[in-house]
């Protein structure tokens, strides 16, 4: 039985080409719109889940509420380290951090190479977050002072040769660092995305900042905190929550943990991620269904080709659950070989997303099980519901007035149920099509208003020093470069 359903599902695709191929590919499009967009959602929704203690990590922010509106605040003081985080019974590890503003590094033949991304961190780093070492032993790699990690990647480019340990990188031709780890490169949906860490040991000395780990003013560091099992984040909020009420002008500032999960679409408790993501993710089923009332539409206004075949096998006593059967079976077939055409197509397009997004994530639907349960169940489900009116109002023609040319006698009681269906493909391609217009107004405002100046032709660069420093003699020199037409600076 189930080898004739196939064979008569390929006799009708093939006897009616053109229809089946656009009704087919109306279904590769939606489905393969709907799996890019839920790659794009999953992959910004599962930031830093590759870690292993994901739930206990938190990040302690500061609620500064002297401003207005009150200025969520992703940093916190150097004193919260040693002076607040590191003694209460519920934390099982606590973590120093600072960003390294980016850094040009040496490379062997004297060329310097840029990286944007490090941090200046403790060796509690490696108890915290999953890092993956290649080379070292983590429970020494930033316990020393001029130490430094490096990420796979940097390392090749540093050290085409191999074998990093031990030796030297020098950052900003002046800072020599001994490497004591090399780990495999971050994930790209995280937080992180550090190519190096330099010791914190290191940062006094570099920076010539003396006393920095009692500093309450500077709220300038990233403070991170492995819980214990089973404790409660709101019991620390409550025990830190004056932390800052001896502070001179910060006694309306309050510290308060910040889950690992919400660094990403949520840093400074704002949703704005969240919705942009909420209005992707609606896109994606929009289609799909925009996607699947086009099937429907289709298989009725197709539905006088297979009158014939359908009056020919009721009389030879086909019932009509055995009729309803096979036209839901065709529309499960239909949905599934779409779904992995769909798959091939967003595959094969996904390094255009990366383009238009500026990302660079790697996509792969049968290496993702989270997406790929979603994928199949929604195909599923999409096949049983675009099968499922097509099936009884085919598999309900009488089987006398078929033969008789007279199928459409009846065609009131099923009018209302089309009229709905072109009413709701017609709302969603017309709400699509304003979210789209309103969505592109709102781009092309932001990239093409006037600023009032000519931001193409200005550089910006950060200078680290350790003394005081006559700016009117940095300008002075950089000035007599013919390319620089004007110097400005600000702290």
């Amino acid at each position: 039985m189930i080898q004739y359903f196939f064979k008569n599902i390929y006799r009708n695709i093939l006897r009616d080409k053109t229809f089946s191929a656009i009704n087919f590919i109306n279904l590769v499009i939606g489905f393969s719109t709907f799996i890019l967009f839920s790659a794009v959602v999953t992959h910004e929704l599962n930031y830093d889940r590759f870690n292993e203690k994901y739930d206990r990590i938190y990040r302690v922010q500061t609620r500064q509420e002297d401003s207005y509106p009150t200025n969520y605040c992703t940093y916190s003081p150097a004193a919260f380290r040693d002076h607040l985080m590191a003694d209460l019974p519920e934390v099982e590890q606590a973590l120093l951090m600072r960003e390294v503003s980016g850094q040009f590094f040496t490379l062997p033949a004297g060329e310097q190479l840029y990286q944007k991304y490090g941090y200046w961190s403790e060796n509690s780093f490696f108890d915290i977050f999953t890092i993956t070492l290649i080379e070292g032993n983590k429970q020494n790699v930033l316990t020393e002072p001029n130490t430094i990690a490096l990420s796979e990647t940097l390392a090749g480019k540093l050290f085409p040769e191999g074998n990093a340990m031990g030796k030297q990188v020098t950052i900003g031709k002046r800072f020599p660092f001994i490497v004591t780890a090399v780990y495999e490169d971050i994930p790209e949906n995280s937080f992180l995305r550090a190519s190096y860490l330099i010791s914190m040991e290191s940062y006094e000395s570099v920076s010539g900042k003396r006393g920095y780990r009692d500093d309450w003013t500077y709220i300038d560091n990233d403070n991170f905190v492995l819980l214990k099992e089973g404790s409660d984040s709101k019991q620390v909020d409550a025990k830190i929550k004056d932390a800052f009420k001896e502070v001179k002008n910060y006694e309306k500032s309050t510290p308060y943990l910040h889950p690992l999960s919400k660094l990403h679409t949520s840093p400074n408790n704002q949703s704005d991620l969240l919705i942009g993501l909420s209005i992707l993710s609606l896109a994606a089923v929009l289609v799909l269904i925009l996607s699947c009332v086009n099937y429907v539409n289709l298989s009725l206004a197709n539905s006088s080709q297979r009158s014939k075949e359908i009056g020919i096998k009721k009389v030879v006593g086909f019932s009509r659950k055995a009729l309803a059967g096979q036209f839901m079976a065709e529309t499960i077939m239909m949905t599934s070989l779409a779904t992995l055409i769909g798959i091939l197509v967003a595959q094969i397009s996904f390094p255009l997303l990366n383009h238009i997004l500026q990302k660079n994530f790697e996509f792969s639907v049968l290496e993702n099980g989270q997406l790929l349960l979603i994928v199949a169940s929604v195909s599923l489900l999409a096949g049983v519901l675009s099968g499922l009116y097509p099936s009884v109002i085919l598999s309900g023609y009488n089987p006398v007035k078929v033969l008789k040319g007279k199928i459409f006698d009846n065609i009131g009681k099923s009018f209302s149920v089309k009229k709905a269906l072109v009413v709701t493909q017609y709302s969603i391609s017309l709400f699509m099509l304003i979210v789209s217009f309103m969505l592109y107004r709102q781009v092309n405002f932001l990239l093409n208003k006037d600023l009032g100046f000519d931001n193409k032709n200005i550089l910006f660069s950060e200078i680290n020093v350790q003394k005081e420093v006559d700016f009117e003699i940095v300008k002075n020199r950089m000035l007599q470069y013919p390319e620089i037409a004007e110097v400005s600076f600000s702290s």
